[in-house]
């Protein structure tokens, strides 16, 4: 018995140590957010339905410092089709960004836009597609991210 309570005093001591330190905890979440929907393709007048995923990464990390800090990762990539003239249209486009959030158990809610380039087969077939997205983490820790809104945005052609 004697022999089994040093090592026990110590388990003990180490656990007391590492509690001790700064967290550098981190969660991370990644979230698929499909969309389907018809524009007007600005610079041809054309309607054209856009399907397409947006892939959001979320890392939510309290530094050895204890400032949190969430990074986004963005990648969107889709398709067009032109309901007149039959133009087809692809895009993919990306997106990273970090910021200084509440501490952890306080709500965070943010939302930010991202520019998707259709390209068509001519120049003049060129235009922007503009996504905003919202970002939002419980208290609890719970995200949740949604597209608000899609806009066709400017002609590029």
């Amino acid at each position: 018995m004697a022999s089994k309570l040093p090592a026990f005093f110590v388990g003990v001591i180490l656990l007391a140590v590492l509690l001790a330190l700064p967290a550098s905890a981190a969660a991370q979440s990644t979230f698929v957010v499909p969309f389907d929907a018809t524009f007007l393709n600005p610079c041809t007048a054309e309607e054209v339905v856009v399907n397409g995923a947006t892939t959001i990464s979320i890392s939510d990390t309290v530094t050895p410092q204890g400032d949190r800090r969430i990074s986004v990762s963005e990648v969107t990539r889709g398709t067009g089709f032109g309901q007149s003239f039959g133009t087809e249209y692809t895009f993919a486009d990306n997106q990273q960004f970090t910021v200084k959030a509440p501490m952890l158990g306080e709500e965070f809610d943010s939302t930010f836009s991202d520019k998707f380039a259709l390209r068509g087969a001519k120049s003049v077939d060129n235009w922007v597609l503009r996504a905003y997205f919202r970002l939002k983490i419980s208290a609890l820790g719970e995200v949740q991210v949604v597209i608000e809104r899609l806009n066709a945005d400017m002609c590029k052609g």
